[in-house]
């Protein structure tokens, strides 16, 4: 009961005088852990100057984000996703995995609702990703300056998300 409350109160993340997300209507868990990392990714970058963990962050922000375009205005259940994923890392012909068919379904999505013009746009989460990929694996420093461009690559792609489909 008490976690059905947290998700129909209205939700305001303030950071730094910001307003990162704002929603009246019920949250999809997806849509609030979005949210969440997104204030992670800012705090642990700004508060903490833990550039590698902020870029980690950043980048799920948008891919919890991507997952729950993708059920609610693509109509596909969690369990579709995966299936749809399954098939889609099967074929040989798709390089990369789980976060490249999330990529190309909203891409896809942007174009089928008439937004092929903010496809461009969206194309930021493949350096964002890049950024990730980085952060993650790379045996090399994050610098400060990089996890800037993250947190700002980060919220710059949900709110054209939030913008474009109004979740």
């Amino acid at each position: 009961m008490n976690n059905m409350l947290n998700m129909v109160k209205m939700i305001i993340i303030l950071i730094f005088g910001k307003i990162v997300y704002f929603c009246f209507h019920p949250m999809s868990y997806l849509a609030k852990k979005s949210a969440e990392n997104q204030v992670a990714a800012l705090k642990l970058y700004d508060l903490h100057k833990l550039n590698a963990p902020s870029i980690h962050c950043a980048y799920y922000s948008c891919i919890q984000l991507m997952i729950h375009v993708i059920m609610e205005i693509g109509g596909k259940t969690y369990e579709a996703i995966s299936d749809d994923i399954r098939q889609f890392m099967s074929d040989k012909s798709n390089r990369g995995g789980s976060h490249v068919y999330y990529i190309k379904k909203v891409e896809s999505l942007l174009i089928s609702n008439g937004k092929s013009n903010k496809v461009k746009d969206f194309s930021l989460i493949k350096s964002l990703k890049g950024y990730r990929e980085k952060s993650d694996y790379a045996p090399i420093d994050v610098t400060p300056d990089e996890a800037d461009q993250a947190t700002t690559l980060s919220i710059k792609i949900c709110d054209l998300l939030k913008n474009e489909f109004r979740v």
